[in-house]
């Protein structure tokens, strides 16, 4: 399936309901467990299927992790997220999304101390 539209609108005719929160964040309501290889799709897409509730919407979309850890700012969020503008810090940013230590170590110098 290659349609995120499409994707939604299998979804939906199994009673799925759809909503993303500020934070990126989707969020998933259905009567019943949706078919295994359906939610591993969504799973799989679910960057490309919040980004497509957001432009649906008219939301302004906001910085999220993804599934594999990766920071994404969409160019559409707020100029604060923008630190290659003189928006905040990637650090202020990624502290923000509750991001892990493991995460941050990926994305941010950390300054190593050596006791002699």
């Amino acid at each position: 399936m290659n349609n995120v539209h499409a994707l939604l609108s299998q979804c939906r005719r199994l009673g799925a309901e759809f909503r993303t929160t500020p934070e990126g964040k989707l969020q998933v309501r259905t009567p019943a467990p949706l078919p295994d290889q359906l939610q591993k799709t969504l799973e799989q897409r679910k960057a490309e299927v919040i980004a497509f509730l957001f432009q649906q919407n008219n939301v302004e979309p906001c910085p999220y992790l993804d599934e594999n850890g990766l920071l994404i700012i969409p160019f559409e969020a707020d100029e604060k997220y923008h630190w290659w503008a003189g928006g905040q810090s990637l650090r202020e940013t990624l502290l923000e999304l509750g991001a892990t230590p493991d995460i941050l170590a990926r994305y941010v110098e950390q300054t190593v101390t050596v006791e002699q």
